[in-house]
């Protein structure tokens, strides 16, 4: 069965720029203890890469086996438990679990319109303290809570009210941050915003809105909200070009101000007024000490940006890298994932055997080779996809 596979530039640990004048500090600390970013422009005529290793620890690659019983449509999310490497395809509405040499376990395959069946995997979170795993189905308006064999714990039949939300967190204490970033209507319930729900389903309260005089909005992009070390969660703002943080207390705090040099969507309105172009967050996370965070520029290139928290480091460019302590990094999809220390992506071994149909130095190939060693050629197409894990340093 072939698959086709779409592939973004995602892992923004791989980009970097050369500058001309010395980036090593460019923000500071202002008295509302807001780290204010400056963000020079890019020299897009002198791309270099810069060494992963400052990031990152370790890489891994996880070979996802495949069997007839568990063909992946696509990743849709991950989730580590302490034995399982879990995998959400929403495509085929099955949850599959590999041990962490990407050995097949099990799934939980369960679609269907019965009280302990779900129509979709919207979302798929994991309590990992009790080994749950918890599907929210937006077109049931359900939350299902399933053990790692697929057997019904509990179940809420109206979650939130049937809100329509697109990313959730489920938060240590049984709660749940909800985010939607598109309005669908006048009441405040259909608003766009961020809001905390309850563990046995019902709505407690936004505690961030948009502000309909167009000064802030979401980025249209499917993952929002990033789980921190801290049991914290971190979000966007695009408008603002600013990243913020939600504490135990549902109080929102901005963490980051990116100050860039040009103009931003909330300078423009009105949509018309769009053509002369802007620079636009495309999407933001935060892993370990790092945020990083991929720009659209006026020019419609793409532009990066990687954060150090603790020192102001600020790291600008465009440039990918092919490869890290010494291995193979070939760029996959970004995938959302439970840890707030692994930037996860994913691939198709066909990119890994594209790459090695050109012209490559033989040290390059033979790292290359070993990510999809095992794996025969005329089976690639077929294959299950490779998982890349980059353990980001604390």
């Amino acid at each position: 069965m072939k698959k086709s596979f779409i592939f973004l530039l995602s892992i923004f640990a791989f980009v970097s720029c050369d500058m001309k004048q010395d980036t090593s500090i460019t923000s500071f600390v202002n008295e509302e203890n807001i780290i204010v970013v400056s963000v020079p422009e890019p020299d897009y005529t002198n791309q270099h890469f810069f060494d992963v290793t400052q990031y990152a620890d370790s890489v891994k690659f996880v070979r996802l086996e495949t069997t007839d019983e568990n063909i992946i449509g696509r990743v849709s999310n991950l989730l580590f438990s302490e034995d399982y490497i879990i995998v959400a395809d929403r495509q085929t509405a099955s949850i599959f679990f590999f041990d962490y040499d990407g050995n097949y376990s099990h799934k939980i395959h369960k679609r269907g319109q019965g009280g302990d069946e779900y129509i979709s995997l919207s979302h798929v979170m994991l309590d990992r303290k009790n080994d749950i795993i918890i599907v929210h189905d937006l077109e049931l308006g359900a939350m299902l809570y399933y053990d790692f064999q697929g057997n019904l714990t509990s179940r809420i039949s109206q979650f939130c009210d049937r809100m329509v939300a697109r990313d959730i967190i489920n938060l240590p204490t049984g709660d749940f941050l909800c985010y939607r970033q598109d309005a669908l209507g006048e009441e405040d319930k259909y608003q766009a915003g961020i809001w905390r729900a309850k563990k046995d389903g019902s709505f407690d309260q936004f505690i961030y809105t948009i502000d309909y005089d167009y000064k802030s909005t979401f980025v249209q992009y499917a993952y929002h909200l990033s789980e921190l070390p801290d049991n914290k969660v971190s979000f966007v703002d695009q408008n603002q070009t600013a990243v913020f943080y939600v504490d135990d207390n549902n109080i929102v705090h901005k963490r980051v101000q990116f100050n860039l040099p040009g103009k931003t969507e909330a300078d423009f309105p009105y949509e018309s007024s769009k053509d002369e172009g802007y620079y636009s967050i495309f999407t933001s996370q935060e892993k370990g000490n790092f945020i990083f965070t991929q720009w659209i520029t006026p020019g419609g290139k793409g532009m990066n940006t990687i954060l150090t928290k603790s020192t102001g480091k600020l790291e600008v460019g465009v440039a990918f890298s092919p490869f890290a302590f010494g291995l193979f990094l070939p760029i996959g999809s970004f995938v959302k994932n439970n840890d707030p220390h692994i930037c996860s992506s994913w691939f198709s071994p066909i990119v890994v055997n594209e790459f090695l149909k050109g012209d490559l130095p033989e040290d390059l190939r033979k790292k290359a080779e070993k990510t999809i060693e095992g794996i025969p050629s005329n089976e690639i197409e077929d294959a299950n996809p490779i998982i890349q894990l980059l353990y980001i340093k604390k």
